[in-house]
């Protein structure tokens, strides 16, 4: 038995890395009056209570089958809420480049089935975000930003197709305008234009990104776990009897590796914990399937 240690540690690592730009465990006032010309830190969706940063966990935008193995029953109401998801996720890290003497941009949004725009590498999960470069207009207070449609820009040669206008005011920011410099024809940019100017991205602290991600990582977990007593479930009998010393086994070595989802320790520490957890499940229910 192997799992992916590789897509673990890139996961415990990008929690640490994207922690925001505060120092650890640091909170800001979201309602505090920024004294800059434009605030920097990382924003995201604000909704229902609950920040939607871009890997925020969500139902709604996987499809009708991703959480059916998911027992609401044993959820949060928090949990139940982040489980339903919004239509929009994302998140956005604006920072001043004293060399370039300019803001920067770096993150993702993604309106449900209809547009996502990125400054990240082509189709990559983890955030590894090429920083883009801003013009500030001072006299409006508005940041003009290129971004892109990652699946689509590399094959119509361009580095960017998507410029956002962002505005703040002293607890967010927003979307202002967004101008169209290569228009992507598999995008829905009308319904896109319409969500992204209607969304609020609020400051998220370190603390309240922790919570997030812990969150996230937590229900993607149950959901796996769920799945994988569905598959044990329908297995038939003589086969379950046949492997089951095996199965309790494999609980016993993932324990051991990941340590138990029983444990008790800061919410910063459990996520790499879930991350464990879930890819030992999900290479175990592969196991199952091929036993059937």
């Amino acid at each position: 038995m192997s799992i992916k240690i590789g897509k673990f540690l890139q996961a415990v690592a990008a929690l640490a890395v994207c922690a925001g730009t505060a120092s650890a465990g640091e909170d800001i006032d979201q309602s505090e009056v920024f004294d800059v010309p434009f605030p920097t830190g990382r924003f995201a969706i604000y909704e229902n209570g609950l920040f939607a940063n871009y890997k925020t966990f969500s139902c709604a935008s996987n499809g009708a089958t991703y959480c059916q193995h998911l027992n609401y029953a044993k959820l949060t109401k928090e949990e139940q809420t982040m489980a339903d998801g919004t239509e929009i996720k994302g998140d956005l890290l604006i920072d001043y480049d004293a060399e370039l003497a300019s803001y920067t941009l770096a993150g993702n949004i993604y309106v449900n089935r209809t547009c996502y725009v990125s400054t990240a590498k082509k189709g990559d999960d983890y955030g590894e975000y090429i920083p883009s470069k801003c013009d500030y207009n001072e006299s409006a207070g508005i940041l003009k930003c290129p971004v892109a449609d990652p699946y689509s820009y590399e094959e119509q040669g361009a580095s960017a197709n998507v410029m956002l206008h962002i505005a703040a005011d002293g607890s967010g920011i927003s979307i202002d305008n967004i101008d169209l410099m290569q228009k992507s024809e598999d995008q829905m940019w009308g319904h896109c234009a319409s969500a992204l100017s209607s969304a609020k991205f609020m400051k998220e602290t370190d603390s309240q990104f922790i919570h997030n991600q812990y969150l996230s990582y937590k229900l993607e977990f149950m959901r796996r776990d769920g799945e994988l007593n569905a598959v044990w479930k329908s297995l038939p009998a003589d086969v379950k009897k046949r492997i089951k010393k095996d199965q309790l086994a494999w609980i016993k070595e993932k324990d051991r590796v990941c340590s138990p989802v029983t444990i008790k320790a800061p919410e910063a520490e459990l996520s790499p914990m879930y991350v464990c957890q879930t890819e030992f499940t999900n290479e175990r229910i592969k196991v199952l399937e091929q036993s059937r």
